[in-house]
């Protein structure tokens, strides 16, 4: 990618995410969900000869990545579009959170129960852009209008809003969040503030395993800098300049970063504090400047190159791995490792697996 479109890309995302509120009061909701409105689309059933459990797929590692095989699609038509994914803990359930408004569909992925769609009162009615399950099976929805993020229960009723974005750490006791000051960290069970971390306007959040460290991936008008704070003593450990999205390994063995190096993009391997580079990842035309993803055992990063073509390494020996033919650009894991999300240019989504 050429380096002052990223660049520009980066800071356009910047300047619009800094129109949103600077302080975001914590509100806990009364109401329940809205039901969608009659003529709303929704899915269709997933019929029964696709079915299939978690527990009849392996885990995907390194040397069984050659055998994925599509496991489902679901077309690009409204309300996927577009849309925002997460799979629940128990990779039982496939939450997309609906393109053209403040809603989430849930699909049973065994096809035992129907589809549900839940409309959920935000005060803003625009959609979610991006959806994570946190452990105890609540979610966390981000969404560009309003610059706000909500803490939603399996039912999509609203406990909490904070500032966008957000990201809860993996123990689920502490969320951070941006406004307009830099980083606000939140006790999660009691809504209470705990503190904040200077910084500008923030691209990306990732915390590590155990909660101790925060990557914050800022932006300026002609930079990018990533800072490693140590979230107890509140003390910055590392500032990385070139540096954009962000992720800890899920081990908490390194931290990589989306990096520039001339025209071309590729990832920078740092250790967890992130004072000191163990590699560089990248393809002869370079990486296209999305954020990294690692399986959830932590054996293997993803990116793509310019066009969609996904590559990746074995976080053990960084080596290149050797990769199926898949369709669409790479999304996300299920948090077993269990199943792999692509989407289609158009916006489908694509399930992928290994049969046991």
């Amino acid at each position: 990618m050429n380096r002052y479109l990223f660049v520009f890309t980066i800071i356009f995302m910047s300047l619009l995410a800094a129109c949103g509120p600077q302080h975001v009061d914590v509100v806990l909701a009364t109401q329940t969900p809205v039901p969608p409105a009659t003529g709303t689309p929704t899915l269709k059933p997933v019929p029964d000869e696709f079915a299939f459990l978690p527990d009849q797929l392996e885990i995907i590692q390194p040397g069984n990545l050659m055998r994925l095989q599509l496991l489902k699609t679901y077309p690009a038509e409204i309300p996927l579009q577009n849309s925002a994914v997460a799979i629940s803990p128990d990779g039982r359930t496939l939450a997309v959170g609906s393109s053209s408004t403040a809603a989430i569909l849930f699909i049973d992925l065994a096809g035992v129960n129907s589809s549900r769609k839940i409309q959920v009162d935000t005060g803003f009615q625009g959609p979610f852009d991006k959806i994570e399950y946190l452990a105890d099976g609540t979610i966390l929805a981000n969404s560009t209008t309003g610059y706000q993020s909500y803490h939603l229960d399996p039912d999509g009723n609203l406990l909490a809003r904070w500032g966008y974005p957000a990201v809860v750490s993996p123990d689920g006791k502490v969320l951070a969040y941006a406004d307009n000051a830099g980083t606000v960290l939140v006790d999660v069970n009691n809504d209470q503030i705990l503190g904040s971390l200077e910084g500008n306007v923030v691209l990306s959040l990732s915390f590590s395993p155990d909660g101790s460290r925060l990557a914050v991936a800022t932006a300026g008008v002609d930079y990018l800098t990533c800072h490693v704070w140590d979230v107890v003593r509140r003390t910055l450990l590392a500032t990385l300049n070139d540096a954009g999205d962000v992720r800890f390994s899920p081990d908490g063995k390194f931290l990589a970063v989306t990096g520039i190096e001339g025209d071309l993009t590729n990832f920078k391997i740092f250790d967890a504090d992130g004072k000191t580079q163990l590699q560089t990842l990248s393809a002869p035309q370079g990486l296209d400047g999305s954020a990294p993803l690692l399986s959830p055992d932590g054996q293997m990063i993803f990116s793509q190159i310019p066009g969609g073509t996904p590559v990746a390494w074995e976080t053990n020996n960084w080596q290149s791995l050797a990769l199926p033919v898949l369709q669409g650009s790479l999304d996300s894991f299920s948090p077993d490792g269990r199943i792999l999300i692509t989407r289609t240019s158009d916006g489908g989504i694509l399930l992928w697996g290994i049969f046991s």
